[in-house]
């Protein structure tokens, strides 16, 4: 397996997940986005059980850090125009 980060879809919603080390537990170019991280966690779903699905995060999948830089690019250009 590479420990290569490529370019992956979130095997949840089908959306972008980023660039990212690819997690032995997925199918090859699948891997998982933070809204849907943060979704999982809402739905009450532990971290193990996140971590034995898609990984470490920040190696396997992004961090929040990260998710709040995008979301605030995001705001800040709908408010553009």
């Amino acid at each position: 397996m590479s420990k290569r980060p490529t370019m992956k879809k979130c095997s949840c919603c089908g959306g972008y997940a980023g660039r990212w080390v690819q997690w032995p537990n997925r199918d090859t170019g699948w891997g998982v986005c933070m809204p849907c991280i943060h979704w999982l966690k809402g739905r009450h779903t532990s971290d193990e059980e996140i971590e034995s699905n898609y990984g470490t995060q920040g190696v396997h999948y992004g961090t929040d850090q990260e998710f709040n830089v995008a979301e605030d690019a995001r705001v800040e250009a709908m408010l553009r125009g």
